[in-house]
Formats: C-alpha cells, sequence, structure tokens
C-alpha cells in the first residue's frame, strides 16, 4: 500500500523523535553510568581511608602495648636486680652468722629463688599473652583487609554486569531501531 506524501513526512518526522528520544536516552544512561562510577570510586576511597585509619590505629596500639610490654620488662628486671642485690647482702651478712642460722639462710635463699622464678613466670605469662594479643589483632586485620578486597571485588563485578545489561539495552534498542528503519525503508 503506497502512502501519500503527508503520511510518509509524518512517519519521517515520528522517526527522528524517536532517533532524539533514543539519543536522549543513551546520554542520560551514559550520564548515570559516570554518576554511578564517581559513586563507586568515592565508596572505595572512602574504605581505602577507613581501613587506613584502622590500620594506623592498630599499629598504635600494637606500639602502645610493646611499650608497655618493655616496661614490664623493665620494672621486673629492677625487680628482679634488686631481689638478687638484696639476696646477695643477705648471703654476706648470713655468712658472718653463727652455724645455727645457717637454716634461716637457706629457706631465705630458696624464697628469693621462688620470688624470682614467680617474676620470670609471670612476665612469660604476660608475654604469652600479649603475643596472643598481638596475634589476635594481626588476624582481625588481615580478616577485615580480606573482607575489604572481597568487598571491593563484589562492587566491582556489580559493576561490569551493569555495564554490560546497558550494552545489551543499548544493542536491542540499535536493532529495533534497524528494524524498524528497514521496515521504513
Amino acid at each position: 500500500m503506497l502512502l501519500d506524501p503527508p503520511e510518509q513526512s509524518n512517519q519521517a518526522f515520528d522517526f527522528e523523535t524517536e532517533n532524539k528520544y533514543l539519543k536522549l536516552t543513551i546520554t542520560a544512561l551514559r550520564n548515570k553510568m559516570e554518576i554511578l562510577q564517581i559513586k563507586q570510586d568515592e565508596k572505595i576511597q572512602k574504605t581505602k581511608s577507613g581501613s587506613a585509619d584502622e590500620i594506623s590505629q592498630l599499629q598504635n596500639t600494637v606500639n602502645t602495648l610493646r611499650d608497655k610490654l618493655e616496661k614490664i620488662q623493665i620494672r621486673e628486671q629492677e625487680k628482679i636486680q634488686k631481689a638478687v642485690a638484696r639476696a646477695n647482702d643477705e648471703n654476706k651478712q648470713l655468712k658472718k652468722t653463727v652455724n645455727n642460722l645457717r637454716n634461716t639462710l637457706e629457706r631465705t635463699q630458696i624464697d628469693i629463688d621462688e620470688r624470682i622464678q614467680k617474676s620470670v613466670s609471670g612476665i612469660n605469662d604476660e608475654n604469652k599473652q600479649l603475643k596472643g594479643t598481638v596475634n589476635s589483632l594481626r588476624d582481625q586485620i588481615e580478616k577485615k583487609e580480606s573482607q575489604r578486597m572481597a568487598d571491593l571485588q563484589l562492587a566491582e563485578k556489580n559493576r561490569r554486569d551493569e555495564h554490560n545489561q546497558l550494552e545489551e539495552i543499548i544493542n536491542i534498542l540499535r536493532e529495533k531501531l534497524e528494524v524498524q528503519n528497514g521496515k521504513e525503508n
């Protein structure tokens, strides 16, 4: 069936209008994609910043714990040295005493040795606990880093999936437009 000229010009005008709308749609979709990319980049930056802050805080905590441990070790060494010095003084005094005080001297020496062993044992226990805390903090950091990487990978996959979907929509629209162009020709 032949169309009379006024109908042909209306159809050509509709095609141009539709083409304009498709271009506007593509532009709008492209703008949305850019906005989504910007937002995703901002989220990644916030995540990186948060992780860096957290790592810094954890490092500060580890340094603080290390300083405390060193101070405790110094104090314990001083206590041990003082205890040893006291024991030596006592030994010198006890050597000058009579034989019947020898039993008292031996008990005192045993008591001093036990205190030293308890001090050393206490330090070792505290060291183990601090090492456990450091290992636990390290594990937490590694888990958080692993989770952050998984989140980044998921965000990237979602962005690619959305990009592919948009490309499919554009291709479908293009094919429809080509089919429509083919029918009008």
